[in-house]
């Protein structure tokens, strides 16, 4: 089901060094329809001594990771509103009519819109069940994982697109390599990739531990992450920032070897400065993370149990196993997310429900675990009435007062 690596993924360098290791933890979507003892599998981040890429020393099968999945895109008002911004991004770069390729597309939430832009579009994801979804709606998507292999394919068939999107996908597959020699590939000459990531920055500076999981596995600088694309000869030419995730970052690479673009150049010399790409400057961060664990576990054993968590993440998932909560610290966790009703999550066995205006206002806490959709949330749970103590969980501890 997993495999341990002896040497880097991207340049198959050996010295690898640890640089956070969050313990034993199941894969954070593998949700239960009873709470069950699960599969334990290190998560473990470790730094390439060659090309600085920080990535997992543990591969999950991605067949069990992603064949059947609990996400849809939709499903956060959050996601709604960056829809919209990121399609403006892309149309104020590209001319409507033109072709377009989503890697790993979902539920096709985004395509559906770049559809009616008349954009003519095409999706590409593994989750058989999600990739149905999106056939059913009109969104022609295929349920396959996208490689060198099935882009040449798509090549053939299909299209040669003049844009590609790949919303924080790339840091989830082990075969990176052939992920983007695909790209290198099927792109249109003149054609841009637009390939989006959580920044690696953010893990250390703003404690995102919760963002390592097993689906999860690299974590990108801009460094490392051009010399990868380098290697297949696709050349980052300037990028934008997206609040997903907490803070990531877009990439628009050409297959032509122009020049970047002066707010690129400042991202690199700004890594320089500060770094990012050093063991140095990850000496502390696992520290930091116990450190918070620490902090977090003393705020809600005040609560004796009369508590409540909002959002069942795959990021809470990491958080709830290395901080140790599980369901004799929480009652239940809310989340809109039909898919997840009256399932238990991972490891740390709490059943998930829907959010409902009569159940929330029972609990005297409520931990906000999608800490990424607070604003967000929090409206949420103030239009039920709910009076009592908010605990938003990072990037610090902040206890909001409800009355």
């Amino acid at each position: 089901m997993y495999k341990i690596i002896n040497k880097c993924r991207i340049c198959s360098n050996k010295n690898l060094n640890s640089v956070i290791n969050l313990g034993n933890q199941p894969p954070a979507n593998s949700l239960k329809k009873k709470a069950s003892k699960q599969i334990q599998i290190p998560l473990n981040v470790l730094r390439c001594s060659k090309c600085s890429t920080l990535q997992l020393n543990a591969t999950v099968n991605p067949k069990y990771l992603f064949s059947k999945y609990l996400w849809v895109t939709g499903t956060s008002d959050g996601v709604k509103n960056y829809r919209s911004f990121f399609i403006n991004k892309i149309k104020q770069k590209h001319k409507t009519g033109k072709n377009l390729l989503e890697i790993a597309s979902n539920d096709g939430f985004f395509l559906k819109e770049l559809k009616k832009n008349k954009f003519k579009v095409l999706g590409i994801d593994p989750a058989k069940n999600i990739a149905e979804k999106a056939n059913k709606a009109g969104i022609k998507t295929l349920p396959l994982f996208f490689n060198k292999k099935n882009a040449l394919k798509i090549k053939k068939k299909y299209f040669s697109p003049d844009i590609i999107i790949c919303r924080n996908v790339i840091p989830h597959v082990e075969n990176i390599n052939s992920v983007i020699d695909g790209i290198s590939n099927i792109l249109n000459k003149n054609g841009k990739a637009y390939i989006e990531f959580h920044y690696a920055e953010n893990l250390s500076k703003n404690l995102h531990y919760d963002y390592i999981y097993h689906e999860h596995i690299f974590y990108f600088t801009y460094y490392s992450i051009k010399k990868l694309l380098n290697k297949y000869k696709l050349y980052p030419v300037d990028f934008f920032e997206s609040p997903i995730s907490g803070g990531s970052i877009v990439l628009e690479i050409s297959n032509e070897n122009t020049s970047p673009s002066k707010k690129l150049n400042k991202l690199m010399i700004r890594e320089k400065k500060i770094q990012i790409n050093s063991m140095k400057y990850w000496k502390n961060f696992n520290k930091k993370c116990l450190e918070h664990r620490k902090i977090l576990l003393k705020k809600i054993s005040r609560h004796k149990k009369n508590i409540a968590g909002y959002g069942a993440s795959a990021r809470s998932s990491t958080l709830l196993n290395f901080c140790k909560i599980d369901n004799k610290k929480i009652n239940v966790i809310f989340d809109k997310n039909s898919l997840k009703h009256n399932l238990y999550t991972a490891g740390s066995n709490i059943k998930i429900i829907n959010p409902t205006k009569n159940f929330i206002k029972k609990f005297s806490c409520i931990l906000i675990l999608a800490w990424n959709f607070e604003k967000e949330i929090i409206n949420y749970i103030k239009k039920t009435g709910y009076k009592g103590k908010l605990i938003s969980v990072l990037p610090k501890v902040k206890i909001t007062n409800v009355n």
